[in-house]
């Protein structure tokens, strides 16, 4: 609604009369607000970029401030006196400009702000409106509905949350850019299967790749030399290599080409008018990261060695194939981080006309086992060491067992296991293959082990490894003699008595 503004009605009939200069009823604003929604003007898509600004003006009539909201808006000089050298924007006037800046080359060009003034003219009745313009003030009586034909450049609020930068490049060419040239948006096209594009500053090379998209990509890369502002242009059908100096050619550049200087990106034009724009980054060509290694007994390493770090990327921490908080003997352990690359830079995989074109990754020296890009643009690299020292073989200790008789044992009542300990304190269980009769001492026995674990280092060589049994022959069982049992006199039924001959 373009009559929606505050002011005063102190007559309380619903009608407020107004200065003839006043902004919210002027038919400036329903121009302006007329172009913005004119479709031939501002595209529906270029419109959803345009929020509506609040703004505050004075009525001179009511000497009250008033506040429109619109899409676009007249420009204020916020102070009549200065008009001519500087004009004001934004929703408090807090942004300003020079009006020599804002018209360029045309210095005594003319436009219509929107900030009113009045003042005394006895040749006018005593009051006077004054329209303000750039570079000249014109004035008409007060309340006049007179307008000088004077153009007017309004002003808008854009939306960048999705629009990357602005550029007079045009797709498809390769020229000098004017001073005059006009800008085009180039809006976040990161959604719109544009493809990819990387430079390579070290090997002086655009890598580029067209993604699904049906609509026409191009390459730009836009520049500046000691003389002109210059963009070169190509259409892009798949993938390709570009190499600095076909661009050098194309240009005409005599000193090199600094591909790091320059904005490099490729875009389409939207079924909707706009263009989108996917930014080149620099490619991280080769990593080369270090991982302490395992030592048993100690804590598995959590951060890579932060002093071999590349500057052009971030680590995470370091995720083991193991639940193990500290390493152990003869074990072999994987190693994995993720990488992700800092603003402007990428980790680069892809395969041209065959040829593989990728980030060379190491670990350590050496070739690292797995890397893989993810789809966020990370980087995932794994490494397996190689198993940790083995433990030192240090003592088998002796057993002993206490059996009822030395004369019918049987093997099959002994230990199946003995122990071996390490340097390390650790305890293996190994077991016992063969027991043999120490023909010397019937009581000891020595057991024959398997193969001990491969985790134990020794120098047995082919010799098998032994335990000492001593066996103990339990004391053999006494049988107490029963004590006498007295047998007391016994009555026959004739009532005679028969003595106690002994003791049964």
């Amino acid at each position: 609604d373009i009559t929606v503004y505050s002011e005063i009605d102190s007559d309380n009939d619903g009608k407020v009369t107004v200065s003839g200069n006043h902004y919210g009823a002027s038919d400036l604003r329903k121009d302006l607000i007329a172009m913005a929604s004119n479709e031939n003007m501002f595209s529906p898509a270029e419109q959803e970029l345009m929020n509506a600004t609040p703004i505050k003006t004075r009525d001179i009539n009511n000497d009250v401030m008033y506040t429109t909201s619109d899409k676009l808006y007249a420009m204020s000089s916020g102070n009549p006196n200065n008009s001519s050298s500087k004009v004001k924007l934004g929703s408090l006037d807090q942004l300003t400009i020079s009006t020599r800046t804002y018209v360029g080359s045309y210095p005594t060009l003319h436009g219509w702000l929107r900030t009113p003034f009045m003042d005394d003219d006895p040749d006018y009745g005593g009051k006077v409106n004054y329209l303000e313009c750039l570079n000249t003030t014109k004035t008409v009586p007060y309340n006049s509905t007179i307008a000088p034909g004077i153009f007017v450049i309004p002003a808008a609020n854009l939306n960048l949350t999705d629009v990357l930068f602005a550029s007079a490049a045009k797709a498809g060419s390769t020229e000098i850019i004017q001073s005059n040239a006009i800008m085009t948006l180039r809006l976040d096209g990161k959604d719109k299967n544009i493809g990819e594009v990387y430079y390579d500053e070290e090997n002086k090379e655009i890598i580029v790749s067209k993604g699904s998209t049906e609509n026409k990509v191009h390459l730009i890369l836009q520049g500046k030399d000691s003389r002109n502002n210059w963009y070169y242009s190509k259409e892009i059908t798949g993938k390709e290599v570009i190499k600095a100096s076909d661009i050098e050619d194309a240009i005409g550049l005599t000193p090199e080409l600094i591909l790091a200087n320059s904005k490099i990106w490729i875009e389409i034009t939207d079924t909707d008018g706009m263009k989108y724009a996917v930014e080149a980054k620099q490619t991280i060509n080769r990593v080369s990261i270090n991982i302490s290694n395992p030592v048993p007994g100690k804590s598995l390493a959590e951060e890579i060695n932060k002093s071999t770090t590349d500057v052009n990327y971030t680590a995470s921490s370091i995720e083991w194939n193991t639940t193990d908080e500290t390493a152990g003997y003869y074990k072999e352990y994987t190693a994995s981080v993720t990488l992700t690359p800092k603003t402007g830079y990428a980790f680069i995989d892809m395969y041209i006309d065959g040829s593989p074109i990728k980030t060379s990754t190491s670990v350590n020296g050496f070739n690292a086992t797995s890397v893989t890009k993810n789809t966020d643009g990370t980087l995932t690299v794994t490494y397996k060491f190689d198993p940790t020292a083995k433990d030192i073989f240090d003592s088998i200790p002796a057993m002993s067992m206490e059996v009822d008789s030395a004369t019918d044992l049987s093997t099959e009542q002994f230990p199946t296991e003995a122990e071996v300990i390490g340097k390390s304190g650790i305890v293996y269980k190994v077991r016992v293959v063969e027991w043999r009769k120490n023909s010397n001492n019937p009581l000891e026995y020595e057991g024959i082990l398997d193969q001990l674990p491969e985790v134990l280092k020794h120098n047995f060589n082919d010799a098998p490894a032994t335990v000492k049994l001593t066996l103990t022959v339990k004391p053999a069982e006494v049988v107490p003699t029963p004590a006498p049992v007295s047998t007391p006199n016994s009555v026959t039924d004739d009532g005679y008595v028969v003595p106690n001959t002994g003791v049964k």
